[in-house]
């Protein structure tokens, strides 16, 4: 496995991890905190290896729009009586795998800001 296609396998493991792992409250489980560690390293390898330059910007305000949208999201699904749980499990989950590819691409775009 080359280097170009850990970034891309990481998004797609990660995707697919936070989505089971929202879907886990259906058969009265819950996600293990070694999982979830899982889902913030992923994030982190996604950050650092699969968002190019050309594609900071996007991924930026993206991330932001998705914290917003979460924060939101979550307060709503409150309100559904029937597989709410599910959806706010997804959302935390996938909000939990987001986030740390968002921070590292802003630390990044930081740094270079702060070398110019």
């Amino acid at each position: 496995m080359d280097m170009k296609s850990i970034g891309p396998m990481a998004f797609i493991i990660g995707v697919v991890l936070a989505i089971l792992g929202g879907l886990l409250p259906l058969f009265g489980m819950q996600m293990d905190k070694l999982v979830v560690e899982l889902l913030l390293f992923l994030g982190l390898i996604v950050g650092l290896l699969n968002v190019t330059v050309d594609e900071e910007e996007k991924l930026l305000l993206s991330g932001l729009a998705l914290v917003f949208m979460g924060q939101g999201l979550l307060s709503l699904f409150n309100l559904v009586p029937v597989g709410g749980n599910v959806l706010i499990s997804i959302v935390k989950y996938i909000i939990a795998f987001a986030s740390p590819a968002v921070a590292i691409v802003a630390l990044k775009v930081l740094l270079e800001i702060m070398r110019d």
